[in-house]
């Protein structure tokens, strides 16, 4: 807007001097700008027509904290040159925009790469909000608005958690109907592999039938049922960052050392939902839910999941409020600092 008032008080200054000097240089300078002016309203309405911006290739999810790359996919269709592009993005929650300059010849094609920077844990709507067109010499532009919009799921930072986990823990509990197929077990209706007899091996373990096949003494190893014995609570109505980060964590902790169990919240119903955990993917397909939602109409608590699931279906229930307090068995075992999860996480000592 600036520079088209620059333009008009340029041109009311020629007009000025031709009524009051009547010159021939001032009559020609008016011509100049009078069909400069026209020459680069023309060839904006062309570049605004020919001109594509796309974003490609982007990622879905990145974490906390690192860059997004954004790559910006832009086209000119026709045969004139663009000599000044400004690409404008911006991210939902923030008020600086990143910038993108370039230039396009005729026919031409090219990508560029902004970063945007994952500040918070949830979806992060990423979109063009505005294109830019200049003439040759900068001097006049045009706005397009733009339209193109993605979504990139920002996961809450992970940080460790003190837990000790009794081995034969992860054996009781609600049976999945699941077998740990790397570990040997005593369950004698699951067969895990089958090998040579070593030296130490039991003799109810001797497969009688394919070692007369084989004539070697071959072994059965058994495998053991998967049990559900932890049930963790999300006892909360909102699932902000602090929240979902400390949840994670604990959670990961559990998968990490393969103490595999139930995740219960609240729907949007305040019907309270059961998913498994036994590995990072199933925790991942929950929190995307979680984030997705973000507010759940009730919380979920012991007695309401005895009610649905059962009192005897777990060995052990960790239910975690909105005030960050983790209990384990109705019994208070921490609190969380939100300004210092890492902190309060590590010195936690969660006995399982």
């Amino acid at each position: 807007m600036k520079k088209y008032l620059m333009f008009l008080l340029t041109a009311g200054i020629t007009l000025y001097f031709i009524i009051m000097y009547e010159s021939p240089e001032a009559y020609r300078l008016l011509a100049v700008e009078t069909m400069w002016f026209l020459l680069a309203l023309i060839q904006l309405g062309i570049t605004e027509k020919n001109v594509q911006v796309e974003l490609l290739n982007y990622v879905k999810v990145v974490n906390k904290g690192t860059n997004i790359p954004i790559q910006l996919n832009i086209k000119n269709k026709g045969i004139l040159p663009v000599p000044f592009i400004n690409i404008y993005v911006e991210t939902d929650g923030k008020k600086d925009r990143q910038c993108c300059y370039c230039s396009l010849k005729g026919h031409e094609a090219k990508d560029e790469m902004l970063y945007v920077e994952a500040e918070n844990a949830g979806f992060c709507r990423i979109r063009i909000c505005r294109i830019m067109y200049y003439d040759l010499l900068h001097l006049f532009g045009s706005r397009k608005k733009g339209r193109q919009s993605v979504s990139i799921l920002v996961l809450p930072q992970i940080y460790p958690v003190a837990m000790e986990i009794r081995s034969s823990f992860r054996y009781h509990g609600e049976e999945s109907g699941l077998y740990y197929e790397e570990e040997e077990g005593s369950d004698p209706s699951e067969i895990l592999e089958i090998r040579e007899y070593c030296p130490g091996d039991r003799m109810q373990k001797i497969h009688w039938k394919l070692s007369q096949r084989t004539d070697k003494l071959m072994v059965k190893e058994y495998s053991e049922p998967i049990g559900f014995a932890v049930v963790f609570l999300l006892d909360s109505r909102k699932f902000h960052e602090t929240y979902l980060e400390t949840f994670m964590s604990i959670s990961m902790e559990m998968c990490n050392e393969k103490c595999i169990h139930y995740i219960c919240y609240a729907d949007t119903r305040g019907v309270p939902v059961r998913k498994r955990v036994i590995k990072e993917e199933n925790l991942y397909l929950i929190l995307q839910f979680l984030m997705d939602t973000g507010t759940q109409t009730g919380r979920v608590d012991k007695d309401m999941y005895d009610d649905w699931y059962g009192a005897g279906s777990y060995h052990t229930c960790i239910r975690l409020t909105e005030e960050l307090e983790l209990y384990k068995q109705d019994e208070l075992v921490g609190k969380i600092d939100k300004n210092n999860i890492e902190q309060s996480l590590a010195g936690l000592m969660l006995e399982l």
